[in-house]
């Protein structure tokens, strides 16, 4: 019998990963209209991430931390 927690985790997986595909496409999209420059919204996640660190919940600064590594793919 399958256990049902692996069918939460795929959900999970496949969402975190969507999302981060959807925030490069729209990254990329603003840098190439010169709206956002290149590298800014990375770097303003981790300022972010740094300043959330202490009352921020770790699946959330984990997430974070994913998309901010997808951006620099």
């Amino acid at each position: 019998m399958k256990d049902p927690s692996s069918d939460d985790h795929e959900v999970l997986e496949a969402h975190i990963e969507a999302m981060a595909v959807a925030f490069q496409v729209l990254i990329g999209c603003l840098e190439d209209a010169g709206a956002l420059p290149p590298g800014e919204f990375g770097l303003k996640l981790v300022d972010y991430m740094s300043a959330d660190r202490r009352e921020g919940s770790p699946l959330k600064l984990a997430l974070l931390d994913r998309l901010r590594r997808a951006m620099l793919n």
